[in-house]
């Protein structure tokens, strides 16, 4: 459990639409002390699905994640420690279609990487 906040913190990546806006749908249905933080390269889609999911009932933040942008991971890095402390559940939600391979490289590698490097050394 983060210590900052003293609640349990869940971060889903890609999460603004498919299979990652379910899950975080489904970590709010369970109802568990804590937050759940829902990610997407894109604020403006990002905060549609976070407005989509308040008019449901369901507390959920949003933060822009870019796996592509190693600067957009240190930044959500930053807030994680500042603001929570650490993070006890990331939900990697990966691009399923790729329009080339460079992207999936790129996603492959800021997966492996950027993620592991940034966020895993928060988790408690």
């Amino acid at each position: 459990m983060s210590f900052w906040a003293g609640r349990q913190l869940k971060l889903v990546t890609g999460a603004n639409k498919g299979i990652g806006f379910a899950i975080v749908r489904e970590l709010c249905k369970a109802k568990f002390t804590g937050d759940v933080i829902l990610t997407a390269r894109n604020e403006k889609l990002g905060n549609e699905a976070v407005k989509m999911l308040k008019s449901e009932g369901f507390e959920v933040a949003y933060h822009r994640l870019d796996l592509c942008d190693q600067g957009s991971a240190k930044q959500l890095s930053n807030f994680l420690q500042k603001t929570y402390g650490g993070l006890d559940v990331l939900i990697n939600n990966p691009l399923l279609f790729w329009r080339n391979m460079l992207c999936n490289y790129c996603i492959f590698v800021a997966s492996s990487n950027v993620i592991t490097d940034n966020l895993s050394i928060l988790a408690n």
